[in-house]
């Protein structure tokens, strides 16, 4: 396999960077989605979505299958977001910790965090965007036992965390660990 190496705008990758921390990615991570998407769908159409002609207000419609993207929420959880609402709520975060949206096209949570947050402090911030709700969850260090999690396979420092959406004892699908135990509070925003 020949591996690519990309150089981009320092201000566009920090910019990147912000952004998908939030998300729980990043941007190896992306680039590797956006590769596989583009194999899968044999098209870069994803890529490209309608947009206004500057100084006009012509729009350029899709051509073809492309469809336009929609957004999520209007009102958009980010990480820090979170950690401000729950450390208004009396929170206080020490630790490591993982910020994780619904999947928009799974059932699940899904974030790769390092196994370090294991020997950690750590807080799992999930994102409900569909309810506009974010649940907090704290897991002392060394509770979880780094041999009950389930790892990825190309990156074998960094666990594969599936936890289940709409399931209150928020179940990591790959490792079967139950969060409940952990949960701190919910919030709707």
């Amino acid at each position: 396999m020949k591996i690519i190496a990309i150089s981009l705008e320092e201000n566009l990758a920090a910019e990147a960077e912000k952004i998908l921390d939030d998300m729980g990615l990043d941007i190896e991570t992306v680039v590797k989605m956006m590769v596989k998407k583009i194999k899968n769908e044999q098209n870069i159409n994803f890529l490209i979505s309608p947009r206004t002609v500057a100084n006009t207000s012509q729009r350029i419609e899709p051509q073809g299958n492309l469809k336009p993207i929609e957004n999520e929420v209007n009102n958009k959880m980010t990480k820090s977001k979170a950690v401000n609402i729950f450390r208004k709520e009396g929170f206080d975060f020490t630790g490591i910790t993982t910020f994780a949206s619904k999947n928009k096209s799974a059932y699940n949570y899904w974030a790769n965090p390092d196994v370090t947050v294991l020997s950690n402090n750590w807080n799992i911030i999930l994102n409900d965007w569909i309810n506009q709700e974010i649940h907090l969850f704290n897991i002392p260090a060394n509770t979880i036992n780094p041999n009950s999690v389930v790892y990825r396979a190309d990156k074998v420092n960094q666990i594969d965390l599936q936890i289940m959406y709409d399931d209150r004892t928020f179940t990591d699908m790959r490792s079967k660990i139950s969060f409940e135990q952990y949960w701190v509070k919910s919030y709707k925003y």
